[in-house]
């Protein structure tokens, strides 16, 4: 079909889709438009999904289920632009409708592999934390460099925690190989952030002296080796 092969191409232009993945998601609208009857790249009802998708439960495992709808999301996308000249000419996807659709693939990565949904909740908002930071960079130009410069930028200037920066690392990172197929070169030289210190929690003289007014005989005994060094013999009575 040489209308599936513009297809492949417009998902080649965006990258939005890994280029390993690109084959099957061409095959899975070509089997949807074999399901509906069509044997052209044309509009259709996006009702026609769910039967079909109910069909194809019945021969293959859940994550080709998966991968089928998100294959047919963006096919529909792509047809709603309608615009044969686009079409002709493969112009690439705005960058918003492009990490929309990232979105989309990030929440499908995750519930695929069982992540809770807190896990799911911090990873999306560190998506967008990067999305916005990157001020309409498409996806599919983003390297290690801009990780390196996000994960930087929320160290010095966000003055995030080194957990915190630690999360936002693991959710570029899941990004990175499960969505974007790519994988994180160096990032050795990113700013970290400290580690903040918790001091010690140190009572004050009256507060040991109110401690040990209300103790006596063996209690009294065993709490003033504790609580005594540097306290006089009057302190403590």
């Amino acid at each position: 079909m040489a209308d599936l092969q513009v297809f492949e191409k417009y998902l080649e232009a965006n990258g939005i889709v890994p280029q390993k993945r690109r084959p099957f998601y061409v095959h899975w609208v070509s089997r949807f438009l074999t399901f509906i009857g069509k044997q052209e790249v044309v509009p259709a009802d996006d009702r026609e999904i769910e039967p079909f998708l109910h069909q194809l439960a019945k021969s293959t495992e859940e994550w080709q289920v998966k991968q089928a709808r998100e294959a047919l999301r963006i096919f529909f996308y792509y047809i709603a632009r309608g615009d044969k000249k686009v079409q002709e000419t493969i112009m690439p996807l705005e960058a918003n409708d492009a990490w929309k659709l990232i979105i989309d693939q990030m929440k499908e990565a995750l519930r695929l592999r069982h992540r809770s949904i807190r896990t799911e909740q911090s990873y999306l908002k560190w998506l967008r934390s990067f999305y916005s930071f990157l001020e309409g960079k498409h996806p599919g130009k983003v390297d290690s460099r801009d990780v390196k410069r996000f994960l930087s930028h929320i160290a010095v200037e966000g003055k995030v925690s080194a957990s915190t920066q630690n999360q936002a690392f693991s959710a570029l990172l899941f990004l990175f190989r499960n969505v974007l197929d790519r994988e994180l070169t160096d990032i050795s030289d990113t700013v970290r952030a400290n580690k903040r210190r918790r001091l010690p929690v140190v009572l004050s003289r009256q507060d040991v002296q109110r401690i040990f007014s209300q103790l006596d005989g063996a209690s009294l005994l065993m709490a003033s080796p504790h609580f005594s060094q540097g306290l006089s013999r009057e302190a403590v009575k």
